[in-house]
């Protein structure tokens, strides 16, 4: 590697030339046998003395006592500096190991009864201090997946959790594969019995499922308010069959027991779903990682047939944390509603509590060079990976930039997140990435800024009148969520080392015929998209559909242009049509950065920069994996490696693809994204001409990608 350096800084013109020769002559002092290589990198973990360690860290059993003695010493050490006088200085050298390993007390010592009786009691003491009986108004409020026949109704919760009701209505008796009207029109006659205030459940009920149950009581409260008004004839044959956790912290889960035990909602509750790793309370269906469970149904009612729901593993907030996708199976519907829990917010991200530890030396980029170890399973990264696995499981194609996607979050933090992205960092409340708005075009700032803008409105509006600020859909977290504008760097960093590569390293050739330089291309989103009918919205019955999810309110511009434009038409300068044009451009110069960046030409990346790059590709490209050994078994995910072992990382090429897409970077339909893709693509076969490729078995998981679909991280930094 030194030597490509040296003869790269030889000289300019040749440049390319001395270092494709370099390299090739470093490349034949290899050892022959790269078969033996390949075998030697993808030895198994479970003999290693770090993958041991890792499964004596997380094992329950071991370190719950651990954790409990290190809290007691905590506290005595605490109460004996107070009472003795102990300098700070002396105090903070002492407890600071405790400090940096808190995360244990909540992985262990969170799930017992006492931290369950503690958190639930302050929730209910600072809810108990609100006049109102929910924190937001949400009763009148659905939000449609089929028309006519299934919804969602938010449900708030304690004191700032949020838990959905899913519902599905039976099909017309004359139409049943109708799906245009709503639940008004008359159906069947039901037959109630007056001597029998809740009858067993009846053909053509309509049935439901529930996500996220942390008080049941208000649960129960806010169900017999939706039934009366939104379902007024389904008020006695209502069927509430599925329970679905997206984890086991107990503001999700506490109201499990009681929705079991409900005289009314309770009786056909037959299933509750939670991570196979979580202990769920009172979890007898445990799933994995791509799992479809069974939707309730009842004769004449099928949810089945009309949706279908995917079991996303996302391990980082706890280790089994899930979400689940829920999808239309009728129609063209490209829409697709994801239940994310703790791990995705508007406007931010949970708490990694329960994934590998992250030093601060880690997220000092300083120093850092191409072959130092990656810690993708650990803190922020692996919320990054959880995001990108969110994002490409949840979309209908994950190469179609015509997708939507909506996210229904567990908590209402959505004010707070956005508020705190233009605090600054030193108050301790601010985001330090968050305020780096030069790397970003000025529609990311003013996006935010609207955004937030409508959410403090929603939230501090007068008495019973607080409404939710979420959903939210990807289009605009992409802009106000500090996650996914990372990842997009990200996804710029993997662009500019592809470009770096077919320029000097790859010994085929690919033919571009755009400038991979620019981030997005301008007007290929094509003719406007109709909005599809939905079902008709009344004073009491808000009916919510995607496309009003993802209205904007405030649209920015630059004041010259608009002056220039209004100077145009009061002079009649120019003709509506033109006028309409330089409208919509106005909106999208926004997008254009202030500051360009270039590389400079003939010059090769930085240490820094290779090891940015490299980590953008082990993040974007790799699918989470799981804690332990144990965990990647029971949940269905990619064994943990070591930091020391990152290279051994499976990259998926189709993962690159479809988040890179996904992140608006590149677009099939354009010579931009089909040249990035043509790059992509040599470089897989080159690497896969050096290095074998892995198993399609890795660590007792099949693999859902084909065999040369998948290489390893180390294979890729060679290259």
């Amino acid at each position: 590697l030194d030597t490509v350096v040296v003869e790269r800084r030889a000289t300019t013109t040749t440049s390319s030339i001395h270092i494709r020769a370099s390299f090739e002559t470093t490349r034949l002092l290899l050892p022959s046998n790269q078969k033996m290589m390949s075998q030697q990198r993808r030895s198994n973990d479970d003999n290693d003395d770090a993958q041991l360690f890792r499964e004596m860290r997380h094992n329950p059993c071991l370190m719950t006592p651990v954790a409990a003695v290190c809290l007691f010493v905590f506290v005595l050490f605490s109460i004996a500096t107070m009472l003795f006088k102990v300098p700070i200085l002396v105090l903070g050298f002492v407890l600071s190991p405790f400090l940096q390993n808190s995360h244990w007390f909540i992985e262990f010592l969170y799930p017992m009864g006492l931290a369950r009786w503690a958190h639930l009691y302050l929730v209910k003491m600072n809810s108990s201090k609100r006049k109102d009986k929910t924190h937001s108004r949400t009763v009148e409020q659905r939000f449609e997946v089929v028309q006519g026949r299934v919804f969602i109704h938010a449900i708030p919760q304690l004191l700032d959790n949020v838990g959905y009701l899913v519902v599905c209505l039976p099909p017309l008796a004359s139409s049943p594969s109708s799906a245009s009207t709503n639940e008004s029109v008359e159906i069947t006659a039901l037959a109630n019995s007056a001597a029998n205030d809740f009858p067993s459940t009846q053909s053509r009920s309509l049935v439901a499922f529930f996500v996220d149950c942390g008080d049941a009581e208000s649960t129960a409260d806010q169900l017999q308010d939706i039934i009366k008004l939104h379902y007024p004839k389904y008020k006695y044959s209502f069927s509430l069959q599925s329970l679905f956790c997206t984890h086991k912290h107990h503001d999700h889960t506490a109201g499990n027991r009681g929705l079991l035990d409900h005289p009314r909602y309770g009786r056909d509750l037959k299933r509750i779903h939670g991570g196979a790793v979580e202990r769920v309370p009172y979890c007898n269906v445990p799933v994995r990682d791509g799992d479809m469970p069974e939707l309730p149904s009842v004769p004449g009612n099928d949810m089945n047939d009309v949706v279908e729901l995917e079991v996303i593993a996302v391990p980082g907030h706890t280790r089994g944390s899930v979400a689940y996708s829920l999808k239309s199976k009728v129609g063209s519907s490209l829409v697709s509603f994801c239940f994310t829990g703790d791990t995705l917010f508007s406007g931010g991200s949970g708490v990694p509590f329960e994934s590998d530890r992250q030093p601060k030396s880690d997220l000092n980029k300083a120093g850092k060079e191409a072959t130092s170890p990656i810690r993708a399973s650990a803190g922020n990264n692996a919320i990054e990976r959880c995001f990108a696995e969110l994002v490409i499981r949840s979309m209908a194609t994950p190469t179609s930039c015509k997708d939507k996607l909506l996210f229904f979050p567990g908590h209402e933090y959505s004010a707070e997140l956005l508020q705190r992205q233009f605090l600054p960092p030193t108050n301790g409340m601010g985001n330090a990435d968050a305020m780096i708005w030069n790397k970003f075009s000025p529609s990311y700032f003013f996006e935010t800024a609207s955004q937030m803008f409508v959410a403090v409105h929603r939230r501090n509006l007068a008495k019973d009148g607080k409404v939710l600020a979420i959903p939210t859909h990807l289009d605009r977290e992409l802009k106000v969520n500090p996650t996914l504008r990372q990842m997009f760097k990200r996804g710029e960093e993997i662009i500019k080392a592809l470009q770096l590569w077919r320029q000097n390293f790859a010994r085929g050739t690919v033919h571009v015929l755009s400038d991979l330089s620019s981030s997005t291309e301008e007007g290929q989103n094509g003719d406007a998209a109709t909005e599809p009918p939905k079902t008709p919205a009344t004073e009491d019955q808000w009916t919510v559909a995607v496309h009003d999810v993802e209205r904007t309110v405030f649209t920015t511009m630059y004041t010259k242009d608009l002056d220039a434009l209004i100077s145009d038409m009061s002079s009649g300068r120019i003709k509506p049509q033109a006028a309409v044009a330089r409208l919509q451009q106005l909106k999208k110069a926004l997008e254009e950065p202030v500051v360009g960046r270039r590389p400079i030409p003939g010059t090769l990346p930085t240490q820094k920069a290779m090891y940015q790059a490299i980590l953008a590709i082990a993040l974007l490209g790799s699918a989470p994996s799981a804690l332990t050994v144990k965990d990647s078994r029971a949940m269905n995910l990619p064994l943990p490696v070591a930091p020391h072992k990152s290279d051994k990382i499976l990259v998926s090429q189709r993962r690159l693809i479809s988040i890179l897409t996904a992140l608006g970077l590149i677009r099939i339909d354009t010579e931009h994204g089909r040249d990035v893709i043509k790059i992509l693509k040599l470089l897989w076969q080159e690497s896969l001409e050096y290095g074998d490729a892995p198993s399609a078995s890795y660590g007792g998981v099949e693999q859902s990608f084909e065999q040369d679909d998948l290489l390893e991280l180390g294979t890729l930094k060679w290259m």
